[in-house]
């Protein structure tokens, strides 16, 4: 039986609960679910949720195993919370917009160009 090397599973825990990987890995999500054009406001609610819990998730996970300091009191909990939750968002919200929405405007201005 193979040994589980439980540093480099913290150390992926670890980057996703920082909320860059969360907003990668939701990102990446989102791009593999079918999505019909009418469903782009749930969509959009859909990801920013989405990469919110799996920064939770992970930083859960983190509590769990020791790795992360247990916040004190409650208003500790809630700045951890915010402070994983806001870099998921970020994260993925600019992928979103470097990717996707940076491809829509392309493709705008090739429809453009084809009218003239």
């Amino acid at each position: 039986m193979t040994e589980v090397d439980w540093t480099s599973i913290w150390s992926v825990l670890s980057w996703v609960a920082g909320g860059t990987g969360a907003g990668i890995v939701s990102y990446w999500v989102m791009t593999k679910l079918p999505w019909k054009e009418a469903q782009s406001e749930l969509k959009r609610y859909t990801s920013l949720a989405l990469a919110v819990v799996i920064a939770w998730a992970a930083w859960f996970l983190l509590l769990w195993g020791g790795v992360q300091a247990m916040p004190g009191v409650w208003q500790s909990w809630l700045e951890q919370l915010f402070a994983v939750a806001v870099p998921a968002l970020l994260a993925s919200q600019s992928l979103h917009g470097a990717k996707d929405l940076r491809k829509a405007d392309a493709i705008k201005r090739t429809d453009a160009l084809s009218l003239k």
